[in-house]
């Protein structure tokens, strides 16, 4: 089985980065299986098909505009991205990448080389404007959606263990975006 934990977002979007975020910290924390795969793709278009064709199951993660408080951990079935369950509330758009992951999941599974297992572990966003950085809420809730993508990894029969010395953080928009970006914006 091949697996792809796939985190989504605009990191220089306040919580919409919350994907990248989420990925970034199990990189640092877990070692995962073989057979699954970690990646921060940002925002992709229809290129994200690429990495669906011949992906047994991928968990996407990524900010969601949604009920709830914000900061809440969701994890959505394909259906309920797309309001269609009555899980929760339809909406023109759920997440800030839903056009491009329910296209993509569409044309994967138009032959047969989609995955079979889909889900989103998406976070509740409380501010998706322009800038760098989580509101306090997003922030708390990234250990929890690193939680529950590991529990989605579980479910599947992965087991990620966590490394008794933390990696140091790689994610390079970190620094980038407090250092750089926030000093070039107005106060």
């Amino acid at each position: 089985m091949r697996v792809a934990v796939l985190g989504l977002g605009n990191v220089l979007r306040r919580d919409d980065g919350v994907g990248p975020a989420v990925v970034a910290r199990l990189e640092a924390e877990y070692d995962v299986p073989a057979e699954v795969e970690v990646v921060d793709l940002g925002t992709p278009g229809l290129d994200l098909v690429d990495q669906l064709v011949h992906r047994d199951a991928v968990v996407f993660v990524d900010a969601v505009v949604h009920a709830g408080a914000p900061g809440a951990v969701r994890v959505l079935t394909p259906a309920a991205l797309r309001g269609s369950t009555g899980a929760v509330p339809a909406s023109p758009r759920m997440t800030s990448h839903e056009a491009g992951v329910d296209d993509a999941l569409t044309l994967a599974a138009m032959d047969g080389r989609g995955p079979r297992h889909v889900r989103m572990v998406g976070v509740v966003a409380e501010d998706l404007g322009d800038g760098p950085g989580f509101s306090r809420a997003v922030e708390a809730a990234v250990p929890a959606a690193c939680d529950a993508v590991l529990a989605e990894l579980r479910a599947l029969g992965y087991v990620a263990t966590r490394r008794a010395v933390p990696r140091p953080d790689a994610a390079w928009w970190r620094t980038f975006a407090t250092e750089v970006i926030a000093a070039a914006l107005p106060a």
